[in-house]
């Protein structure tokens, strides 16, 4: 069998394009980057470069680069729901059918992706960390016991989340070597593997790292 050329081994890349929240996102990333060396097995991984900003902006920056990679992604928490006109801009990249645009408008932003993009052909593809936030979706991740979020306000449960997920990595305020550590100490790939069986939004984030 003759080798590879540089030319076909280019062509075997896939190209992915990350929008994400913030800087825990990133720190949970780097985690799974670290492990699941996607430079070696042919993965181009871009992530982009604003950190902060509403739904709305996170989904329209993937929107924006829909065009220059095989697969986007746009990742951001469910506390700020996105709004009608930029759900109707995402239903035309989705090709959402005319009679199914009101229920789209209607449907919540965690269950569009399973809803109407399951297969992932259609870009952006979203990861909305649930409950809440990406603390919830941590905490799941962790196999840490559910917190009972009945009953309060949106405040009150993003206040809980953080400060549990505080507890968990034994850190308040931001520390990004903290918490790769708790995954280092707590995650591989074999217990990543089992979670995504049960948890939609991190075998969506694993994908990210897949050919």
């Amino acid at each position: 069998m003759g080798k590879i050329s540089k030319k076909q081994k280019r062509k075997q890349k896939k190209t992915v394009y990350i929008s994400l929240e913030g800087y825990r996102e990133k720190a949970f990333y780097d985690f799974l980057y670290e492990i699941h060396k996607p430079k070696e097995n042919g993965i181009n991984l871009n992530i982009g470069k604003n950190r902060g900003g509403s739904s709305d902006v996170i989904l329209l920056d993937a929107i924006k680069k829909k065009n220059n990679c095989e697969e986007v992604y746009a990742w951001f928490d469910e506390d700020v729901v996105i709004t009608n006109d930029t759900k109707r801009i995402l239903a035309e990249h989705w090709n959402v059918p005319v009679e199914q645009i009101e229920d789209f408008l209607t449907t919540e932003d965690r269950e569009l992706q399973k809803k109407y993009n399951s297969d992932k052909k259609q870009k952006p593809i979203l990861i909305v960390s649930n409950p809440i936030s990406l603390e919830g979706l941590l905490i799941r991740i962790l196999g840490k016991k559910s917190l009972d979020l009945d009953n309060i306000t949106l405040k009150e449960k993003k206040g809980r989340l953080k400060s549990a997920f505080s507890g968990i990595i034994d850190c308040r305020g931001q520390d990004s070597e903290k918490e790769l550590k708790c995954y280092r100490k707590n995650l591989n790939k074999k217990t990543l593997e089992e979670k995504r069986l049960e948890i939609y939004e991190l075998d969506l984030i694993l994908s990210i790292f897949e050919k």
